[in-house]
């Protein structure tokens, strides 16, 4: 398997990526998870319709997420975006030139699919079963910026954030928030639908479509590099970013991320962005240089406003709650020294009893501080 991301459908399927394609499994008693595990079919990508065609040995597929009338979007490290039929049995394909993909993508439930290439973020809709690029259907394209560390620190990747949601379906502001791939990033806000018709561009800025820029700096001006290799997490209109760049800037290895212990390598830093409707204004709600997220996306729970994140505290795993309104710290727990802690630049989930659990170098922690622990 080749597993960045998997998906799990209401009907209980498991999608996961295998070495030319996407395979379900499920159930053998649908309903029964004692019952064994079955491969329930698999789709092949057709070589010919990737970007690379024949010159790329095994296509290696970076994301996926699901339409609202139930196909699959998966995209490929190549720069292919494939729409799947929900029976695995066939799909069409749309190329981004001179572009790859290294995060996954968010789907809005109008349709909109905003991927992140290397150079752009793009915005296709899926329509009549086919991808449509076209403005006259709301797609867009928006260039961001590239810095010099790109190639150095980070393999010319581009950003490292899969995009993020923000404003539900009723909302009149609605948005796709975004880091780029400046040497301290930036989180952009951008509008995702139409752009409001007074709204005038931001001084400074390379398109009318971004309702808001800001630095990923955790609060230091003089801050020379920040990267940020995991996405957003968005609660209301609030966006959480944390610091993933190892003080001594190495690339992002899976050695790196095992010695991440190391005082001299663990980064600090967790920033809170906040758009204000009424002002119309993206702002620094909070930030927490002292506390660290080095490699997991944070969790929010809605229910009572807690931000959850795992990481280093004195040179052991900690989850720590911060509050959601303020950063204030509502609670630590300390896990231990051990790499089994170590979640692995994968992200926190919550049971519906309000237990966190997170995937870890180790197999899967599962924390008993909810209700019904």
């Amino acid at each position: 398997l080749r597993a960045y991301y998997a998906m799990v459908s209401n009907k209980g399927i498991l999608y996961v990526s295998n070495r030319n394609g996407i395979v379900a499994y499920g159930d053998a008693v649908p309903g029964d998870p004692s019952s064994a595990i079955v491969k329930l079919g698999q789709y092949v990508f057709k070589k010919l319709e990737l970007q690379l065609g024949f010159k790329m040995p095994l296509p290696i597929m970076i994301g996926m997420n699901v339409t609202p009338d139930g196909h699959l979007i998966a995209v490929t490290i190549d720069g292919t975006v494939v729409g799947i039929e929900p029976d695995l049995s066939s799909a069409v394909y749309y190329n981004l030139p001179g572009e790859q993909i290294w995060n996954s993508v968010a789907i809005d439930e109008r349709g909109g699919i905003y991927v992140p290439g290397t150079r752009k973020l793009h915005k296709l809709i899926w329509k009549d079963g086919d991808f449509s690029d076209e403005a006259a259907d709301g797609a867009w394209v928006e260039p961001y910026e590239i810095g010099s560390l790109d190639e150095t620190l980070r393999a010319e990747r581009g950003s490292g954030t899969t995009p993020a949601l923000m404003g539900g379906p009723d909302d009149e502001d609605r948005f796709v928030v975004f880091a780029d791939a400046a040497n301290v990033n930036n989180l952009i806000l951008y509008w995702r639908d139409e752009i409001p018709e007074d709204w005038k561009q931001l001084s400074g800025t390379s398109s009318r479509r971004i309702a808001g820029v800001l630095p990923v700096n955790f609060g230091d001006p003089n801050l020379e590099s920040s990267y940020s290799e995991n996405s957003a997490t968005i609660f209301d209109y609030g966006a959480v970013l944390a610091n993933n760049q190892v003080k001594t800037n190495e690339k992002m290895m899976l050695d790196v991320q095992l010695k991440m212990k190391d005082p001299k390598r663990t980064p600090f830093g967790i920033q809170k962005f906040q758009w204000d409707a009424e002002t119309r204004t993206w702002k620094v709600a909070w930030t927490r240089p002292d506390v660290s997220s080095p490699n997991s996306t944070p969790m929010v729970s809605t229910k009572n406003r807690q931000l959850h994140t795992v990481g280093l505290l004195d040179g052991v795993w900690t989850m720590q709650t911060l509050d959601w309104d303020t950063g204030e710290t509502r609670a630590v727990y300390r896990l231990g020294t051990s790499e089994r802690y170590n979640p692995i630049m994968l992200a926190l989930q919550m049971l519906p009893n309000g237990d966190p659990i997170f995937a870890t170098f180790g197999g899967v922690m599962h924390l008993a501080l909810g209700s019904n622990p």
